[in-house]
């Protein structure tokens, strides 16, 4: 059984997704582009913010902070959203994102400015870029900038850089870049060695029996979006493009995966609405059939 993450409300992170196999799935711009406002989006559903990116083509890195506690939620939405649009482009089928999401845990400010530092060296380690603000698809050249973007915090990183040149001082040899990781049974983190005993009060699971039941939940059960649909296809032998939604067999195996997508993968009805199998039903309506579908007793979702 999976351990839930080592998080609480504030606290910062280094996240990081890769494709299955090594697979780009953030190959071209049109890609970046629809994943960063997916990122846009849901962060500011999900009261994330976000201090730091850097999309490469099979992998993407943030930094953020969990203001709201509500972290895993915001990339199971983030991944599972962004695989239904990659599966949907490439007609493919299975997992799009590589297991779950890796987030490191970062004890403070001046752990955050290596964090920082780490991510937006990514391009230039890579060999994709000879400096960090020659790559478009990172969040190097938004710092120190006049134009504001509605969603980036940029605020904390200018104050933590000081200036233009300060943040080009340190991204200007990306040959000690290495984070100081230390790993945990919740998790990594990056911070001194005692780090994760101070974070792991913080972190305190057993507060309330419901806090606890809670971020259980949340943490360890749901799946991605990407993977439940993989798993609902393979058990049915048929692709979603194949089922004729018009026919009494294709409502039923419609209603059978709005019961997975709800109870498996976490989502909520508007979560679900945006999925294109789902497209032509009205948000009340998606109620009206997860509850018919669940009254019929004869779906069983493994856990």
């Amino acid at each position: 059984m999976r351990l839930p993450r080592l998080t609480y409300p504030g606290a910062f992170h280094h996240v990081t997704s890769r494709g299955i196999n090594g697979e780009k799935i953030l190959a071209g711009d049109n890609d970046k582009r629809h994943f960063l406002e997916l990122l846009a989006r849901n962060s500011k559903l999900n009261g994330i913010r976000i201090f730091a990116f850097c999309l490469i083509d099979n992998h993407y890195h943030l930094v953020v902070e969990n203001r709201s506690g509500r972290l895993s939620h915001f990339l199971r939405q983030l991944n599972g959203q962004y695989g239904m649009y990659y599966r949907r482009k490439t007609a493919s089928q299975g997992y799009v994102f590589q297991n779950r999401f890796h987030s490191s845990l970062i004890q403070d400010e001046g752990y955050l400015t290596l964090a920082i530092r780490y991510v937006l060296l990514n391009p230039v380690r890579a060999g994709l870029a000879a400096v960090s603000t020659d790559y478009p698809w990172s969040s190097a050249g938004a710092y120190f900038s006049r134009r504001r973007s509605e969603w980036l915090a940029t605020d904390l990183i200018e104050g933590l850089f000081k200036s233009r040149q300060g943040l080009a001082a340190v991204l200007r040899d990306p040959a000690d870049a290495e984070l100081p990781i230390i790993r945990t049974r919740f998790g990594t983190v990056i911070g001194s060695d005692d780090f994760p005993d101070k974070a792991a009060e913080k972190f305190d699971r057993r507060k309330t029996p419901a806090d606890a039941q809670r971020k259980r939940a949340e943490d360890r059960f749901f799946e991605p979006a990407e993977k439940v649909v993989h798993e609902f296809e393979r058990k049915h032998q048929v692709s979603l493009k194949q089922i004729d939604r018009s026919s009494h067999a294709g409502k039923r195996l419609r209603g059978e995966l709005l019961v997975w997508l709800h109870d498996l993968a976490g989502l909520k009805y508007s979560d679900i609405g945006e999925i294109p199998f789902f497209f032509d039903l009205k948000h009340q309506s998606l109620g009206h059939l997860y509850r018919n579908a669940k009254k019929r007793g004869n779906i069983k979702v493994k856990n």
